[in-house]
């Protein structure tokens, strides 16, 4: 049986982020939606990642760390990137939850991607010439924006989208 998203919105409320302050507005509720999103990502892909190395796929092996050392990178960027998504995507866009979702989903990247970049480059500050440091970081960093879409998106954009539409009809349901 599916849950009403009246129970769903009900839940949250009781138990999950609309607890938390300001969840009641929209565009705030929709960034505690987005953090939650990239926790049960974060969390999915290591379980995922590591299920997968222990059924033999060699190339899973190791990935679980990097989902459960990117949590404090990407639910800061998704909050800030569901509020933004919510706040400023205009309200009469067909399909809203779910392009909103995907929105969110690409800006969370770009923001955890914007979270790592200074420590890169301090990192490699302490290392290296500045100039060099600052190539070296920026390259880095898009080689990780690369590969951490490449190794997730299979997770994260059907949960950007199911997390979206979910949000807006539980919204509605409860208004």
């Amino acid at each position: 049986m599916v849950p009403s998203f009246r129970r769903v919105g009900r839940f949250c409320h009781q138990y999950g982020p609309g607890r938390l302050p300001k969840a009641d507005e929209r565009a705030v509720g929709a960034g505690y939606a987005g953090a939650s999103a990239a926790v049960v990502a974060a969390l999915a892909f290591a379980v995922a990642t590591t299920v997968a190395g222990f059924l033999g796929m060699e190339s899973a092996r190791g990935l679980a760390p990097f989902g459960l050392a990117a949590i404090p990178l990407v639910v800061p960027g998704a909050f800030a990137a569901g509020w933004m998504t919510w706040r400023y995507l205009p309200a009469e866009t067909a399909y809203f939850g779910p392009i909103a979702g995907t929105v969110a989903v690409v800006l969370t990247y770009l923001a955890a991607i914007t979270l790592l970049l200074p420590v890169l480059v301090v990192g490699f500050v302490l290392s290296d010439p500045l100039f060099a440091a600052l190539e070296l970081s920026v390259l880095l960093g898009v080689l990780i924006l690369w590969f951490g879409f490449a190794f997730t998106c299979w997770l994260t954009l059907p949960l950007g989208v199911a997390s979206g539409w979910i949000y807006e009809r539980s919204r509605a349901a409860t208004a």
